[in-house]
């Protein structure tokens, strides 16, 4: 008798006897934790796509695909640079440019065509499509670069004899890179070795705001580009412009992403204060840092420069779990910012408690050392830019686009299935999986009790509903708080009198 799949027949319509194997699935859904490592970043590069994300695993894969770090505004590298310090290491990078960019290329002169006439259209159809480096115009002669930036400057063509006798072969270099080989292309004349370099290519000027925000329709650019990429937090290098915070947010809230962005180099807190409140940005989904900028050593460059706090901010918040906050985070790599100066020259300036208290009930944190853990740099607020206390802090960000993501991302597979009791069973033994997995690696806490509760039945989801293809699961999570005041009550004196009772702090008995 035949094996079956469950669902893939009507069990009443049997009708030979005999023995039927039906085959089930589990009946509940394993909901695998979104990724909460990704960052996407939005700037600019000396090679590579544009508007369009670019993997990368660490700064070499940045350099390698987008170009070397440069002391310039928005560069990517820079930030990737930056964000890897404090352990980031799963980018999206999305390259914008204002329009003047151009691609490096080489013409061959007419002594070059006539070596062989029909090396051309056999070189374009063996290069075309499959280069990573160049495209070939058999009509003009004219070898040009993948794509814009002065790293296409460092491209070499070179065309001699091939493996085989009277073949050709062209080999493709990028400086520092694999090189591609084209051989045993059959072509007439006598094979001739020759090397050209192409030149003329340039990286553009600065991209306007318009352009590193980029457009929603498709095919989408800058920021817009990054949809559906499974970001976790996002930031658009450098960008300091206002007048986007909002649309950052909303940005951020569809895709269940945090949102980092900064005020205006050497900004001054009334000033970011009252660039906050005109923005009208309120927002759980977006952290704003003080212009406070930091100084960074760019081994690259051999130079010490300011990079933004949104970059480090950035970087620290893929590395951390969701459940935890930026707040006193040990952060790498910084050696001063605006405000206290350079470590190099003595004592660092720091901000007074009254700023930072000015800068969290504003929604707006900073970078700054010391910290409350000791004589480094770290997030002084940890806070987002909402003005609701219960979702002001990092935490609550980070944790609720993380279960969200996770179940969007994994209940669907109940979509188009029969309301059920079975199924409502089903629908809330995975949530209650999850939530009870989150418990057991410390994400949620049981200090009050079971800290997530789940109802899916038929309580919630009456007739009325699920004949309307509706179905529901009521989930309620209690998160950790977040320790950022911590109050001692001390008394202390010769006159103290210590009770017996007092012992059991300590875990022993007198």
């Amino acid at each position: 008798m035949p094996i079956l799949q469950s669902g893939s027949f009507n069990i009443t319509g049997l009708q030979r006897p005999g023995v039927y194997v039906d085959v089930v699935a589990p009946s509940a859904a394993v909901l695998s934790g979104a990724n909460t490592s990704v960052l996407g970043l939005v700037g600019v590069g000396s090679w590579g796509p544009l508007n369009k994300p670019v993997l990368a695993g660490s700064l070499s894969d940045a350099v390698a695909a987008l170009g070397p770090v440069t002391v310039r505004m928005h560069d990517l590298s820079t930030h990737v640079a930056v964000s890897a310090l404090q352990g980031a290491s799963n980018f999206r990078l999305v390259r914008v440019s204002d329009g003047t960019d151009t691609a490096a290329s080489f013409t061959l002169s007419q002594a070059d065509d006539a070596a062989d006439s029909n090396l051309l259209p056999v070189a374009a159809a063996a290069v075309n499509g499959n280069s990573r480096l160049i495209s070939v115009n058999a009509v003009s002669g004219t070898l040009t670069a993948l794509y814009t930036g002065i790293v296409g400057n460092s491209i070499s063509v070179r065309v001699g004899p091939g493996s085989r006798k009277g073949t050709w072969k062209l080999v493709v270099a990028l400086s520092g890179g694999i090189p591609e080989t084209y051989d045993n292309l059959t072509a007439t004349g006598t094979p001739t070795t020759a090397t050209y370099q192409l030149t003329g290519g340039t990286d553009g000027g600065v991209p306007s705001t318009a352009a590193l925000l980029g457009t929603d329709i498709s095919p989408r650019t800058g920021l817009y580009a990054l949809r559906g990429s499974g970001v976790a937090v996002v930031s658009i290098a450098d960008c300091t412009d206002s007048s986007i915070w909002t649309a950052l947010s909303s940005f951020a809230l569809s895709e269940g992403a945090y949102a980092v962005a900064t005020t205006v180099q050497g900004d001054t807190i009334a000033n970011a204060v009252s660039a906050k409140s005109t923005a009208g940005l309120d927002s759980w989904a977006v952290k704003l840092m003080l212009g406070d900028w930091l100084y960074w050593l760019d081994a690259t460059n051999s130079v010490t420069r300011l990079v933004s706090p949104a970059a480090v901010a950035a970087g620290e918040l893929v590395s951390l779990s969701p459940e935890q906050s930026s707040l006193n985070k040990a952060l790498v790599g910084i050696i001063g910012s605006q405000h206290a100066g350079l470590s190099s020259a003595g004592t660092l300036a720091s901000y007074a408690d009254a700023d930072i208290g000015a800068l969290e009930s504003a929604g707006i944190d900073v970078i700054s050392n010391p910290s409350p853990g000791g004589a480094y740099w770290s997030a002084q607020t940890g806070h987002n830019t909402s003005s609701d206390s219960t979702r002001s802090n990092d935490a609550y960000s980070s944790m609720t686009n993380y279960l969200a993501r996770t179940i969007n991302g994994g209940a669907g597979v109940y979509v188009g299935k029969t309301i059920t009791v079975s199924l409502l069973r089903s629908m809330k033994s995975s949530l209650d999986t999850l939530l009870g997995q989150m418990v057991a690696a410390g994400m949620l806490d049981n200090l009050y009790g079971t800290p997530y509760s789940v109802v899916c039945d038929t309580s919630n989801n009456p007739q009325a509903t699920t004949a309307l293809g509706l179905s529901q699961a009521q989930v309620y999570v209690r998160y950790s708080g977040i320790n950022e005041k911590f109050l001692v009550n001390l008394q202390g004196g010769a006159t103290v009198s210590i009770g017996s009772a007092d012992t059991s702090i300590s875990g022993t008995s007198m």
